[in-house]
Order: structure tokens, then sequence, then C-alpha cells
């Protein structure tokens, strides 16, 4: 006769499965990852052909018609640039940096209104879209843990919110970074290597979802932040940026 498991055994159950579910979100997770990185990274390569292809075939007509052609690749080329450089861990700066060296300093000015765009773009879904649409994209990322926090943070006052990410970071470290934040972000966004953690739409992204920076005042950091490769170009040319 079988017998059905003591309470106490299952109870000892529970946490096995759910350890076992949180292993299998957590493995579903980086395969959504993977597949998004795969996908941003066949965009890139089919854009490369695609650009490839086209100018080949400008080369193969009227002057004027370069010129039409290529104005329009400049523009097209600025545009995935700046979808490129809001979306966290793509590093869309090699794409400004390419345009910079290629065309030098008449498109300067293009690619940092573009740049400013593209973190414009980055700050506003932090800050505005929907949180339940956010935690299902970061979850889709394998970023539960940003999610949780979101989540955390949508019942909290503004004075909550800082004294929580205040409380997160080292004692003397916290109220200082807080209290000059617009002037943290700068710096980070100048950091080489900053893809790392999230490039510059990761940083902005972040920045949207703690809902601490104001965004008349991120835009003048933004706008400030991004301009030294770009005035260095337009006044020095391309060639600034090998030395």
């Amino acid at each position: 006769m079988s017998r059905e498991p003591s309470l106490s055994m299952q109870k000892g159950l529970i946490p096995v499965a759910v350890a076992d579910g949180d292993t299998k979100r957590s493995g579903a997770s980086r395969v959504h990852a993977l597949l998004w990185v795969l996908l941003l990274f066949a965009v890139v390569v089919i854009t490369n052909l695609a650009v490839n292809r086209l100018l080949a075939f400008l080369e193969a007509r009227g002057s004027s018609e370069v010129l039409v052609g290529l104005t329009g690749l400049l523009v097209l080329s600025l545009i995935i640039y700046a979808v490129l450089l809001s979306i966290p861990f793509v590093p869309g700066v090699e794409i400004g940096l390419f345009l910079l060296m290629s065309l030098g300093a008449p498109v300067a000015p293009f690619v940092y209104l573009a740049t400013i765009v593209g973190l414009a773009l980055s700050f506003c879904l932090g800050r505005y879209v929907p949180t339940p649409f956010l935690c299902r994209l970061l979850a889709g990322l394998g970023l539960r843990r940003a999610c949780e926090f979101l989540e955390r943070a949508e019942t909290m006052s503004q004075k909550e919110r800082v004294a929580q990410f205040s409380s997160a970071l080292p004692g003397w470290l916290g109220p200082r970074i807080i209290r000059f934040r617009y002037l943290a972000l700068a710096v980070a966004l100048n950091i080489p290597g900053n893809s790392v953690v999230g490039g510059g739409g990761g940083l902005v992204l972040a920045a949207g979802l703690s809902r601490i920076f104001s965004p008349a005042a991120t835009l003048l950091t933004l706008s400030i932040a991004v301009s030294p490769v770009a005035l260095a170009v337009y006044f020095f040319g391309s060639g600034v940026l090998n030395q």
C-alpha cells in the first residue's frame, strides 16, 4: 500500500522545486540574452554588407547620384548609430568613431547630435516606459535583479530612492556620488571600457530607471559630456583620433 509523504517531507521538497524553477528561468534568460546578441550581430553584419553593395553601386553611377546616395547613406548610418548607442552593452560608440575617422570634420556636428539623440532615447526608455514592459525586457536579457529593484523602486518616493541608492554604495562614497550624480554620469560616459558595465546606453538607461535624474539636467549633462571628441575632430580633424 502506498503512503502519502509526510508534511515535513513535502516541505523539504519545496525548496528543491523552487531552486529547480529558478535554475530553469535563469537558463532561459541566458538563452534570450544570447539570442539578442546574435540578432544585433546579424543586424550589424547585414548593414555592413548592404552599405558595401550600395557604395559599389554608386561608384558605377554619375557624380550627382553618388552625392545623393552618399547623403542618404550618411543619414541612414547616423540613425543606425543612434539606435545602437541607446542599447545597453552594444558598442555603438565604435560606429561613431568610425564615421568621424572616415568622414572627418564635416560630419562631426551630425555625429554629435546623433550621439545625444541615442543617449536621450535610452534615458527616456528607462524613465517613461511602463515598468511591466521594462521588467519583461530586463528579464529577457537575464537582468532579473534589475527587474526586482525596479519593481521595489516603483513604490518609493524620490527621497526614498535617493536613500536607497546612497545606502547601496560605500558609506563615505554614496552620499557624494548621489550629490554629484550628474558629474559622475558625465565622467562614467567618458571612461574607456565602460561597455563592460553597459556602455553609454546602459549607463544612461540606468539613470532613467533610477528616477532620480531630472530630464532637463540629464540632457544638459549629455550635451557637455559627449562634446570633447566631436569638438576635437571638428577643429583639428580626424587625425586627432589617431594620436
